[in-house]
């Protein structure tokens, strides 16, 4: 489940990316085409279980207590942390606080409904720029705190949208199902 981001957003993402590639070498880079805001990874799911998933989230959104929001790119930072970094991320605020929390619960709440497991790790919005792997790039404090507050950008959260995501020796590739719009 997650929502799409636009092309300005976008654009400044592969910047940042294009800024970074040169001081981080090994890293893998997620290409902005295919970036996305996840609120909820499901994993394999059985084909005789998505009908189920669909009928739970189209239940669960809209939600009287979700209404469409807008969210800031700001900031880059690491997972898990900055002495073991693997993950490389752009970070996401919302003057509406506490809106995509909302969103994440509701979603995890359906799939949950529908047979998925629960989220045990605390909902974090980001955009994943790149893994870094086992070397993870030592220089990545420094690049933080060099390029950890520019502003990328904003955009609308106004729906949310099932995908199915098959690995492919080239990357992910992801498929709209079907979308849900928020109240």
């Amino acid at each position: 489940m997650a929502a799409e981001l636009t092309d300005a957003v976008r654009a400044a993402l592969s910047g940042v990316q294009q800024r970074l590639r040169r001081q981080l070498t090994g890293a893998r880079w997620v290409p902005v085409e295919t970036m996305h805001l996840t609120f909820k990874f499901l994993g394999e799911i059985a084909e005789s279980r998505v009908p189920s998933l669909r009928e739970a989230l189209g239940r669960a959104l809209p939600a009287a207590d979700v209404a469409p929001f807008t969210l800031r790119v700001h900031g880059l930072g690491v997972f898990p942390d900055r002495k073991r970094p693997r993950v490389l991320w752009a970070g996401l605020t919302c003057p509406t606080s506490g809106m995509p929390e909302r969103l994440h619960q509701r979603i995890d709440e359906a799939a949950h409904a529908a047979g998925c497991p629960r989220e045990t790790r605390p909902f974090h919005p980001h955009l994943t720029l790149a893994r870094l792997g086992d070397k993870g790039g030592g220089r990545v404090g420094n690049l933080l705190s060099a390029a950890g507050q520019e502003d990328l950008g904003a955009f609308d959260v106004s729906s949310v949208w099932l995908f199915h995501s098959m690995l492919k020796p080239a990357g992910a590739e992801h498929r709209r199902l079907e979308e849900y719009r928020l109240a």
